[in-house]
């Protein structure tokens, strides 16, 4: 096999994905993210995902200031990632614009949470509850992302 088509490959490849490196969204998503123009290029980075990332740094902090009681973390990993949900929720299933200050806040909450529960969890091997409610959440994000594409399919096909 010539070396000159595989690197031709891995470049046309890089070129197609690059613009999903920062942002899993599509073009027609762009009002939800934040956007960095650099050289005329556009950067654009998914704004809940970057509060996520803030949100681990500043679940970090917290836990090493020692500023939130152990008990504590069970409280606001059960309810912080709740506001992410009503985020998105709102977006896919009304016909709200997306708010990308007020979806960077709620990716702040469920950074906090993520990485709360993954120290406590470290922590506490094996956390049979943080198993559970780790399983829980993700049954549920797996089940309202089902509920939007088939959403979406339905209205697709509608106006055929």
């Amino acid at each position: 096999m010539n070396i000159n088509i595989i690197f031709q490959e891995v470049r046309l490849g890089i070129r197609k994905t690059s613009n999903y490196i920062l942002s899993h969204h599509e073009p027609n998503e762009y009002y939800k993210c934040y956007n960095l123009n650099i050289k005329n290029k556009n950067i654009y980075f998914c704004s809940r995902c970057v509060g996520i990332y803030i949100g681990i740094i500043v679940g970090l902090i917290l836990n090493n200031i020692n500023l939130i009681n152990k008990e504590n973390y069970y409280l606001i990993i059960i309810l912080f990632p709740i506001f992410s949900l009503i985020d998105w929720s709102i977006d896919a299933f009304t016909e709200y614009d997306n708010n990308k200050f007020l979806s960077s806040i709620s990716g702040i909450f469920l950074g906090i949470a993520y990485i709360l529960g993954v120290l406590l969890f470290i922590e506490t091997f094996p956390n049979y509850f943080l198993i559970l409610l780790g399983t829980i959440y993700s049954l549920l994000t797996l089940i309202l992302i089902i509920l939007k594409k088939r959403l979406d399919w339905v209205i697709q096909n509608l106006d055929k």
